[in-house]
C-alpha cells in the first residue's frame, strides 16, 4: 500500500505559494528558502544572502526553481493550514482538483513524501545556528 502513495506522489504536480514554482507532490518538505533578506550589490561582489555567503543572482538562471540554505514544506496554491489539519474548510461547492490532491497528500504524506535534503550549505547554516536556520514547517 505504501508503494502505491509513494507512486502517486511521484505523478502529482502542484504549485507553491511561498516560492511560486510547480513542485511534485512526493518533494512536499523541499522548499527551499534564504531565512534572511539578500544584501546589495556590495563594493566588488554581487548581492549576497547573510544567512550562508552564497551570491544573490540577479537572474533567474535555475528556471524558477529556488535554491536556498534551509527547507520547509511548500504551500500548495489554494490549500489553507486549517485543511492541512484536517479542518472542513469547503463552502459547500466542489472542490478543485488541486486542493483536492493537497488535501489527500497531506493525508498520506508519511510514506508518501520523501524527506528534504540536507546540502552542504545547509548543514554550514545549522552549524552556525543561524536565526531561522532550522528545518521549518
Amino acid at each position: 500500500m505504501e508503494a502505491f502513495w509513494r507512486v502517486w506522489a511521484q505523478l502529482q504536480l502542484l504549485e507553491c505559494q511561498a516560492c511560486g514554482s510547480a513542485f511534485v507532490a512526493a518533494e512536499l518538505a523541499h522548499c527551499s528558502f534564504h531565512p534572511r533578506l539578500e544584501v546589495p550589490d556590495r563594493p566588488g561582489g554581487p548581492a549576497m544572502h547573510p544567512c550562508c555567503a552564497a551570491a544573490a543572482l540577479s537572474l533567474d538562471v535555475l528556471g524558477g526553481r529556488r535554491q536556498g540554505c534551509c527547507m520547509r514544506e511548500h504551500v500548495p496554491r489554494g490549500f489553507s493550514e486549517g485543511a492541512a489539519q484536517g479542518e472542513d474548510t469547503a463552502d459547500g461547492g466542489d472542490e478543485d482538483s488541486a486542493e483536492a490532491i493537497a488535501r489527500l497528500l497531506f493525508a498520506v504524506r508519511t510514506f508518501a513524501c520523501t524527506p528534504a535534503p540536507t546540502t552542504p550549505r545547509l548543514a554550514k547554516v545549522l552549524e552556525a545556528g543561524g536565526a531561522g536556520a532550522r528545518l521549518s514547517r
